[in-house]
């Protein structure tokens, strides 16, 4: 039995080591090159396994067979279709500098309110997902160390997750300017986790079960403990599972913040379609291992702890100390980044609608300190729900909840990307139906007792389908009898534009500066399109559109610059020599991306019409 302080000495080196690498990260100390590597970048994204997938899913191993892959499977078939799913998404938060689910589905029905309502309900179906990763350290703790009572444990580690999450998370007033340091740290931590699977499997492998012979040896005297591993289902629970993990891996707030917040490149997501694909193969290949092997050692206690009990059993304490360091590990990168992901949200769509905003140069303090207090809230949230429920026969149940609740979110999320109608009323009253529905089913329902529930051979799945039948229903309906504004079209246009590789250029045509007043004032509203259009009322006659979109060499041979290059071009009077009386320019506008022509006269000092007769204007938006 290892002693407490020195599980606590262990832990706090652990984590002092993440904060190291995120805080050479922020000091430059560390290769740009590296940090910025989108492989770095691919490999945050493992902070998927929590410890349903590092401690749980050998339970599930144990009780219902092969349905333990259901996880990965899930988690693979999204990366898998990164280029359709996820990088639209990535373009669309880059384009509209969206930070969280909130934001995406509050821009895209232009309402606040939607973004209210994401933000109370992602938060209380990851509340039971962070109150596994308390109970799973704290039971692993009190395993180690009998002495040691579990609440105190699990508050003392709440408390050491609320300061880490404070330095990692919120630092900065916007989340939109990249935290690299926890993009390194959430990496290392995933290498940490796999190397940790990898080498208690390999010790398995070899130490217990005597090599591959060995293995196979023993299976053939023991045909019935392949045969647990290979056991298929009873009922059809396992493909709601899987899509249920499916849309947890692009909607759970921590894996939205590292896959689309933090991330600065496309690149990145389609290195993630092969590198996580083959981490999660890596994972799940040391499950049946690390099984096997404990049924040969007669391991006792619970299926979930039995890499602990695997060392504990064999004395080993660098075996036993590995397996706690990972799932450390597992738990404490989800609870960082969850909780920050989940204070911003609040922040921005629960708070600050209701709250006097300080007008003062004091203004990006105050929303330091304000989500330095939510993580705190959260954390306190996070631990009273881990004291209520938590119980080792409520895990699968709390579980279940929160991923077949993120599952409900799939149906806006998938009208988001390809369909311009839905509107506000058919997505909420669609999200609405679906989790009031399910949850009503879970709690009200006899047959789900929190005591003897059992996710393999009670009958859940049938009243999740239901639920997300009815969800899809009513955002249909909903959205057909409902009319949709024309800002939501318009958002709706904007979201499929992203989604497609190569946006097409509007043609436009204008005579007056009004007219380009009024083309600009739906997309960027009337003020501001007034204020980009002031600087440009001079009288002008003509243009010639360039010949390629972006560069100015087919109307300016002389410049072998981008129209961004033109534009700091035009601010400056350019240069021209005594004998020449003008220098011919193009213009380009970055805020509106328009281009036209105009001539500089070092005569008068002073922009004028080129040609100086002509009366038609044409130009072109990308």
């Amino acid at each position: 039995m290892l002693s407490l302080q020195g599980l606590f000495a262990a832990g706090f080196t652990y984590l002092l080591f993440l904060f190291g690498a995120a805080w050479l990260t922020e000091r430059g100390m560390l290769p740009k090159r590296l940090v910025n590597h989108p492989i770095l970048h691919a490999l945050s994204l493992g902070i998927f396994a929590s410890v349903w997938t590092f401690y749980g899913v050998f339970g599930i191993a144990r009780d219902a067979g092969i349905t333990y892959l259901t996880s990965y499977l899930g988690a693979t078939f999204a990366f898998v279709l990164a280029p359709a799913i996820m990088v639209p998404i990535l373009r669309i938060t880059r384009t509209h500098q969206l930070s969280s689910l909130a934001d995406l589905f509050a821009f895209r029905f232009r309402s606040g309110p939607v973004g209210t309502l994401t933000s109370i309900l992602i938060v209380a179906a990851t509340l039971p997902l962070i109150a596994i990763q308390i109970q799973a350290v704290s039971d692993s703790l009190h395993l180690l160390n009998r002495d040691a009572p579990r609440d105190l444990l699990a508050a003392a580690f709440c408390a050491v997750m609320a300061l880490f999450a404070i330095l990692f998370g919120a630092r900065h007033a916007s989340l939109r300017n990249r935290n690299t340091g926890l993009v390194v740290a959430m990496a290392v931590e995933s290498l940490i986790k796999l190397a940790v699977l990898l080498a208690i499997g390999l010790y398995c492998l070899f130490a217990v079960l005597g090599g591959p012979s060995g293995l196979e040896a023993w299976l053939a005297a023991n045909p019935q403990a392949l045969e647990q591993i290979q056991r298929l289902p009873n009922n059809q629970s396992w493909h709601t599972l899987l899509l249920a993990f499916f849309t947890a891996t692009i909607v759970m707030p921590h894996m939205f913040h590292l896959a689309f917040t933090e991330n600065s490149s496309a690149l990145s997501l389609q290195k993630a379609s092969w590198i996580m694909p083959l981490y999660l193969l890596l994972l799940a290949l040391t499950v049946p291992l690390i099984i096997w092997a404990g049924l040969k050692l007669q391991v006792t206690g619970l299926n979930e702890y039995v890499i602990l009990n695997i060392g504990l059993l064999l004395n080993s304490n660098w075996l036993t100390l590995l397996g706690f360091i990972g799932g450390l590990s597992a738990a404490s990168g989800v609870i960082i980044v969850a909780t920050v992901s989940m204070a911003s949200m609040l922040q921005n769509h629960l708070l600050l609608p209701i709250t006097r905003v300080p007008d003062n140069v004091r203004f990006y303090n105050w929303l330091l300190w304000l989500r330095r207090i939510l993580i705190l809230v959260l954390m306190t949230g996070s631990y009273l729900f881990y004291s209520q429920l938590a119980r080792p026969d409520a895990l699968y149940l709390l579980g279940l909840i929160a991923f077949i609740t993120f599952l409900q979110f799939m149906p806006g999320l998938l009208a988001t990307l390809f369909w311009a109608g839905v509107n506000r009323w058919g997505f909420g009253l669609g999200l609405c139906t679906g989790i009031g529905s399910w949850l009503l089913t879970m709690f009200f329902n006899r047959q789900f007792s929190l005591l003897d529930f059992n996710i393999f051979d009670d009958n859940w799945h049938g009243a999740a389908v239901l639920s997300l039948l009815l969800n899809c229903t009513v955002l249909i309906i909903g959205s057909r009898l409902f009319p949709t504004t024309e800002e939501e079209r318009k958002a709706g246009d904007a979201c499929m534009l992203n989604v497609m590789q190569q946006p097409v250029g509007v043609k436009l045509s204008a005579t007056r500066m009004e007219d380009f007043e009024a083309l600009l004032r739906p997309r960027l509203g009337p003020e501001t399109a007034r204020r980009s259009c002031r600087p440009w009322s001079l009288s002008w006659a003509s243009t010639t559109r360039c010949s390629r979109r972006w560069t100015c060499c087919a109307c300016a041979p002389s410049w072998s610059s981008t129209c961004r290059d033109c534009w700091d071009r035009w601010k400056r009077p350019p240069c021209s020599s005594p004998s020449t009386a003008r220098t011919r320019s193009r213009v380009f506008a970055p805020a509106t991306s328009i281009c036209w022509s105009h001539s500089w006269s070092s005569t008068t000092s002073a922009w004028e019409d080129w040609p100086p007769n002509s009366t038609s204007f044409a130009a072109t938006t990308v």
